[in-house]
């Protein structure tokens, strides 16, 4: 008897889950719909604030301006490197590898 009491339980609280999960579906489904073009905000996943979006921008713009000095200090090292080259050769010098 406590077997079939126990095994009904289960069952029980496994259709309550599935119910559950099957209204919380269809309560997001709602609130995308009723959001429209808005609910792209939900999947941002951080609140969408204007400081937030102003510290996003500013990371953005310190990342670009290293890249932009990094990217300016290997031109400067090819140039130089190419310079160096063309200098020992004029003067006949052998490169070794």
């Amino acid at each position: 008897m406590s077997m079939l009491l126990c095994r009904d339980t289960e069952e029980a609280q496994a259709a309550r889950l599935a119910e559950a999960q099957a209204s919380h579906k269809a309560e997001d489904v709602r609130v995308r719909r009723e959001l429209g073009p808005a609910e792209k905000l939900i999947d941002i996943g951080e609140i969408p604030t204007i400081e937030y979006l102003e510290s996003e921008l500013d990371l953005m713009g310190r990342l670009d301006g290293l890249i932009d000095r990094c990217v300016k200090r290997l031109l400067m090292v090819r140039g130089l490197k190419s310079m160096s080259h063309s200098a020992g050769a004029g003067r006949g010098l052998k490169r070794i590898a």
